[in-house]
């Protein structure tokens, strides 16, 4: 027979009220008195009527994630820490995956709204059309619908949780250039990507800092299905380049894998670095210099963000900045590119 918060409150000598609140952890119940009905609660193998409680007060307890990617396994690492922390907070999860399709983002973001979720987190979604991308995202705040924009910021008022793109790209090239660097060739996908724009930002500070004057000619358009055409193209940049400043660890690791088929080495005759250090670097013979981004706490951040909204749907705007952190490793080539 499935046991009732009347059963605890009966055996442990106290009103439905004060069972309830020592339950979801409310500071007015004292350590001593919380603990004595948990370990009454855990005697009768009690678990929580998530569909009473719905009912009572009109949350679903569930969250839907909107992710454009998660081939890239920053976005599996991202991921996992999310339903991990969401799991943390007796909430439940549904993916909504738009695969980096516009209308299926759209498609997903008008069926937040019908509102079969408590709240949403939103990651920023890399698109040619940013317009169509805020018009969702503003009508998601007219509805007054729960959610938090992660990864990087769209620039307007709403919820979010992004990584501080610009001084992450700064502090890598500033170490580069420390080390001797001077000719960074810095290939990424397109400028329409926030963070993309934000890591140039950075690339061009440090520069100009140290007196380097930017040159276009070091900016490559790549993607993962052009790894042999940029490889190509940063060989025939004269002079060439002593080192590649990958967007992200994904690239750094395929421009490393075909510099290596071609019997170029890293980082003896050019280095490479990358961003964000997926968690699997460390298990690997890949010592790649990079950026960390923490994915735990960006999930942990944004969730208690999204709760808050959740319980307060009137609560006025924040915005938090994740500080990156500089990882230095040997493709960078310290000791190799004065030689």
């Amino acid at each position: 027979m499935h046991k009732t918060i009347e059963d605890i409150a009966k055996l442990a000598n106290v009103n439905n009220s004060t069972v309830s609140r020592a339950l979801n952890n409310n500071p007015r119940i004292s350590e001593e008195t919380r603990r004595k009905i948990l370990k009454i609660a855990d005697e009768l193998n009690y678990t929580p009527n998530n569909i009473a409680r719905s009912l009572k007060n009109k949350k679903t307890q569930t969250v839907g994630l909107v992710l454009h990617t998660i081939t890239n396994p920053y976005w599996s690492e991202l991921l996992k820490d999310i339903e991990e922390t969401m799991y943390r907070n007796n909430q439940d999860m549904i993916l909504f995956f738009s695969g980096h399709k516009d209308d299926r983002e759209a498609a997903y973001m008008e069926l937040l709204m019908k509102r079969k979720v408590d709240g949403a987190l939103i990651t920023l979604m890399p698109t040619s059309h940013p317009e169509n991308f805020i018009e969702r995202l503003e009508k998601l705040k007219e509805s007054k619908f729960p959610f938090v924009l992660i990864f990087g910021d769209a620039n307007i008022s709403c919820n979010c949780v992004s990584f501080n793109h610009f001084w992450g790209e700064y502090l890598l090239v500033r170490h580069l250039i420390s080390i001797g660097h001077k000719n960074i060739c810095f290939p990424l996908g397109s400028l329409e990507p926030v963070p993309n724009v934000q890591k140039m930002e950075g690339y061009k500070k440090a520069l100009a800092e140290s007196n380097i004057e930017f040159n276009p000619g070091l900016i490559i358009r790549s993607d993962l299905s052009k790894i042999p055409e940029t490889i190509d193209s940063i060989l025939k940049i004269n002079p060439r380049p002593t080192v590649i400043s990958a967007v992200d660890d994904n690239m750094a690791m395929a421009y490393w894998r075909e510099l290596n088929s071609r019997g170029i080495r890293v980082p003896e005759d050019i280095a490479i670095t990358g961003f964000y250090d997926i968690k699997y670097l460390a298990h690997m013979k890949f010592p790649l210099t990079t950026v960390k981004l923490s994915t735990a706490t960006l999930s942990e951040e944004s969730i208690k963000l999204l709760l808050e909204n959740i319980e307060n749907p009137d609560m006025q705007y924040k915005k938090i900045v994740i500080e990156p952190e500089l990882v230095i490793r040997e493709s960078c080539g310290a000791k190799l590119v004065n030689k």
